[in-house]
Formats: C-alpha cells, structure tokens, sequence
C-alpha cells in the first residue's frame, strides 16, 4: 500500500486540487495586495505589473474590474490560514511559500497535514465539515498496516543483519543496536529499507519516511545502490 497512491486518491475524490489552487492563488495575490503602493508608484506599472502595454489593455481592464472578487477571495483564503495555530502558519509559509524544507521536523506528511488543514478552514469548502475526519481515517488505515509491518521486524532484526548485511554502511556494522539513542534511529532506518525491499513500503514512501529522519537522505541513497547493485 502507497501513501502516495492513496492520498492522490483522497485528494481526488475530495476536490483538494480546488484548494490547491486557492493556496497559489493566495501566494500569487499576497505580494500583489500588500506590495500595492510599490505598483502603483512604479513607472513601468501598467506595462510590467497589470499587463497593460500594447495589446494588454483588455488584461488591464479586467484586473481593475476583479480587484473587488480578488480582494474577497484573498481575505478568505487569509482567513483559513490565520485559524491555524502559530506554529502550523509558520510550517505552512515555509513549506507552501518559501518552498523550504522544515529542519528538525519529522512529520513526513506535514506538507499533505497542511492542505487539508487549510481545506477545513476554508468556508467554501464544500467537504470543510468532514475532510479532517476522513483524512484521519485513511491516516490510521495506512499507519496500521505500516506498524504492524514495522514491528514484525523486531522479532528477525538478527536475521535481517545477517541475510542483508549490505543494508548497512560500513561504519554502522559495529553498532550495538540495542542501545538508545543513534543506534536505535540506525535500527528505525534498517527497518524501513528492510520493508521497501521486501515491498511492504512503496518506494516513494521509503525516500519519504526516511529523509525526514536523522542520516535519512544520505542512508536512502545508499540503498537505492546497494539494492540496484544486489
């Protein structure tokens, strides 16, 4: 089972690509609305900011023409993200605005989590009443199935050490992996390559998963090409 595969079908069957849209609406539209007086007081405005030049004219009219339905239509979207928290607002700009990976945060599915949290929030959501819960319900099918096959391995982890011994780098094959702390996160990788090789963890779960972990991104790339080399 795919995460990937079964949030795309969620995220059909609840139109979140409408929501999608309002979030790059928002984004496109913010710098516009608090940037105004910079716009207007440009020279080059009607010929760079609003499309007027040459046979723009008719782009132009229509942006004056909307300014109102834009202005409502930011002033919603602004208002489905000021009712998260402050911390999910910053989570939000940094991974839908700025594009910037979240240091330290290991919710793998946080970027999908703040869709659908805005979703929630948006008044015109026509799913706005249900998605949190229904989004709740596929999160705790694939988690179950996804621990279930995470805590078979624990009964074989000697066996997986000795039978795929090329999933650990070379410095990691000292470890006493019964002791806490970096030797455990090791463990809690080896796993995860373990279940994406044996197929229990699509692929792009595995990449997912992993890089949000300590070690994650290098370790994933070193077992694509010891899986590809095997």
């Amino acid at each position: 089972m795919s995460w990937e595969r079964t949030f795309n079908r969620f995220f059909v069957k609840y139109r979140l690509e409408e929501e999608l849209k309002r979030i790059e609406h928002w984004i496109d539209f913010r710098e516009f609305y608090h940037n105004i007086y910079l716009y207007l007081r440009s020279p080059n405005m009607l010929s760079e900011s609003l499309g007027c030049g040459g046979s723009n004219k008719d782009t132009c009219l229509d942006t004056v023409c909307k300014w109102d339905e834009e202005c409502e239509l930011y002033q919603e979207e602004s208002c489905a993200i000021m009712a998260m928290s402050l911390d999910q607002r910053k989570q939000f700009f940094d991974l839908y605005v700025l594009h910037r990976p979240i240091q330290g945060n290991q919710n793998w599915r946080l970027k999908d989590d703040l869709l659908v949290l805005f979703a929630s929030n948006d008044r015109d959501y026509v799913f706005s009443d249900v998605i949190l819960t229904e989004y709740e319900a596929i999160k705790s099918k694939f988690d179950e199935k996804f621990q279930s096959d995470f805590e078979r391995r624990k009964d074989v982890f000697n066996e997986i050490l000795i039978s795929k011994s090329y999933l650990l780098p070379e410095k990691w094959k000292n470890t006493d992996f019964e002791c806490g702390g970096n030797a455990y996160r090791r463990k809690h990788l080896i796993f995860l390559a373990d279940m994406f090789e044996e197929g229990d963890l699509a692929e792009s779960d595995f990449k997912s998963i992993a890089s949000v972990l300590p070690y994650g991104k290098k370790y994933v790339k070193f077992v694509l090409k010891q899986i590809n080399n095997n």
